[in-house]
């Protein structure tokens, strides 16, 4: 999360506006990449623990949900209401920035979103430690 922080402090002291853009487009790179590494771990416990992946259109969004649910002797929930809350604001920025030019993104959601990253990730992580302890 070190890159994280020093893009934001980047950003914040620009001084020069030729670089805005690159840094913008830099900082969405990172948090399309922090959210798909998210969807890559639920998905393999979607698949390996509960033995149902979520399909269709909206699985992004069935697989988040799926795992906020308890399954009776198999797992507790994988993430809180709160982290599943912080990953929905990232899987939706996710889908944006994927689906738009880094010149069309909103510049001031991209830096509120990548000032929420660090509290994102320890969240999730926390979540994570604990579902590990859970089989141990």
């Amino acid at each position: 999360m070190t890159i994280l922080k020093e893009t934001l402090t980047l950003i914040e002291n620009l001084e020069n506006d030729i670089y805005f853009e690159s840094l913008i487009g830099g900082l969405t790179l990172y948090l399309e990449n922090f959210y798909m590494g998210v969807e890559r771990i639920l998905s393999l416990i979607a698949k390996e623990v509960d033995k149902i992946i979520p399909s269709g259109g909206s699985w992004h969004l069935q697989l988040l949900q799926q795992m906020t649910l308890e399954i009776p002797s198999i797992r507790p929930a994988v993430i809180s209401d709160e982290t599943y809350e912080q990953l929905n604001e990232f899987r939706g920025f996710r889908h944006i920035a994927r689906s738009l030019y880094a010149y069309d993104l909103d510049s001031k959601r991209v830096i509120e979103l990548g000032s929420k990253a660090t509290e994102c990730h320890n969240l999730f992580r926390k979540d994570i430690d604990k579902f590990i302890l859970f089989f141990f």
